[in-house]
């Protein structure tokens, strides 16, 4: 397995760690500092290993620092979900849309495999979400659309289905199914091999259609290390499925994420 280190600007997580965001203020877990102020801080440092490229057999860890803004309880800036607005429709259910970057690409240099396909690179995204509540289950929504040249332009679709087994003061602590979907632009460029691509690689002609991208299982917990210290880690394995797992730029269905954080509100 070849593994590397990597020191990076943006989150290769958003999704993730905005799903822990929604827990953190919808359910009774960790009590935050009291802040009179109407804009709240805070700063922290995330340690993630994902696949190099989807469908990759090699993992990498990224250690990314974090950060996040918010103004009362409606507009916020962090690099994991953008700039952009939150509205809560009712106690159980938040809404948001912001403007962000979708950090999914994939690089000739990751694998021999990729030679002939041309790299995919981050892009800007307008990125809408749903996070609902009830009881201890929530599930948490997003719509992500990359705004990029035709070959890295694409949706996906992405819903966490989960229930917290415990959620106390002292920790919360979920488990729950991660689903992903895609529409057939992001499938034709991410698992799609054109004839062009095919002659230029050792890959066979592959017409990749959108629909299901893969399907999995997440455990998560959030700990209050101290009144303005914050403990964030979650554990993920998910298998491509659909056209994402029969396509032949895939050499391993099976994808493992983890991501730990530490944050300080201030």
């Amino acid at each position: 397995m070849k593994i590397s280190i990597k020191a990076i600007s943006l989150s290769v997580l958003f999704g993730v760690f905005s799903s822990a965001q929604a827990q953190t203020a919808s359910t009774s877990g960790p009590v935050p500092a009291t802040v009179t102020s109407d804009w709240k801080f805070n700063l922290g440092a995330a340690v993630i290993s994902t696949p190099y490229f989807i469908g990759s057999d090699n993992q990498r860890f990224l250690a990314v620092p974090t950060f996040q803004i918010r103004y009362q309880d409606w507009f916020f800036i962090d690099p994991f979900r953008g700039i952009g607005y939150q509205s809560k429709l009712s106690d159980a259910l938040i809404a948001t849309a912001a403007i962000s970057f979708d950090p999914t690409e994939r690089k000739t240099e990751d694998d021999a495999r990729l030679t002939g396909l041309g790299d995919i690179s981050m892009a800007p995204a307008v990125r809408l979400g749903l996070n609902y509540r009830s009881g201890r289950a929530f599930v948490n929504a997003n719509m992500i659309s990359r705004l990029a040249a035709n070959n890295a332009r694409g949706m996906v679709f992405e819903a966490d289905i989960g229930y917290n087994v415990l959620a106390s003061r002292n920790a919360i602590v979920g488990i729950g199914l991660n689903l992903k979907g895609m529409d057939n632009t992001y499938a034709r460029n991410f698992f799609g091999v054109s004839t062009s691509q095919s002659a230029a690689s050792s890959l066979a002609v592959f017409g990749a259609k959108g629909g299901l991208q893969s399907s999995g299982l997440f455990v998560q917990a959030i700990v209050p290390v101290s009144e303005r210290w914050t403990f964030f880690g979650r554990a993920g394995y998910n298998q491509l499925g659909g056209d994402a797992g029969a396509s032949p730029i895939i050499i391993n269905r099976n994808q493992i994420i983890l991501l730990s954080t530490l944050s300080y509100a201030f």
